[in-house]
């Protein structure tokens, strides 16, 4: 991720409008900005509205990305201070209609933590991809889904037995691919 990010012809062709180039970005970026984000919000729907408006605010500002790290910045801070936004909200809604209690207290915590937990879990994800499909089908609704094994199970239409093997080929791959 890092050496696109790096390439100045990469960032120039991003900042003169060119789409295959935003969307190499978005590619590249989209699982480590939604952990990010998932982080604060702790709500895959709200996380990845977040991701994605963020992503086209930059879009929209692309002319002044000088850098990789520019660009990076952006997301993070935006990502992070709409996150907080967005909190802020549900805690004034919570604060006037007391009977609705799904509102979760999470740490805002250091954010260099929460940056590099993204960037490893992004990773994570971006390799879950190589796996065969049946593999990443069931890792995906399992860990991203946050569906248990029985759900995923149902949705696919396999035995429980055989969504817990496809779950624990696909940790014994990513394991072999970390490697």
């Amino acid at each position: 991720m890092e050496n696109i990010l790096e390439d100045q012809t990469f960032i120039a062709r991003f900042r003169a409008g060119d789409q295959a180039a935003f969307q190499r970005l978005y590619e590249l970026l989209y699982n480590t900005l939604f952990f990010f984000a998932y982080n604060f919000v702790q709500r895959q729907d709200v996380a990845e509205d977040l991701v994605t408006e963020n992503i086209v605010k930059l879009w929209q500002r692309k002319e002044r990305m000088k850098t990789g790290k520019h660009i990076k910045a952006f997301l993070y801070l935006s990502i992070r201070n709409a996150a907080l936004d967005h909190r802020r909200a549900e805690k004034r809604h919570a604060a006037a209609h007391k009977e609705i209690g799904y509102l979760a207290d999470v740490s805002e915590g250091p954010m260099d933590q929460r940056v590099i937990e993204a960037e490893v879990l992004g990773q994570l994800f971006d390799q879950a991809g190589k796996l065969p499909q049946k593999c990443m089908d069931v890792f995906f609704l399992h860990f991203r889904g946050e569906m248990g094994i029985r759900e995923v199970a149902a949705l696919l239409g396999i035995a429980v037995s055989t969504a817990r093997n496809h779950r624990a080929n696909a940790l014994k791959l990513l394991r072999a691919l970390s490697r």
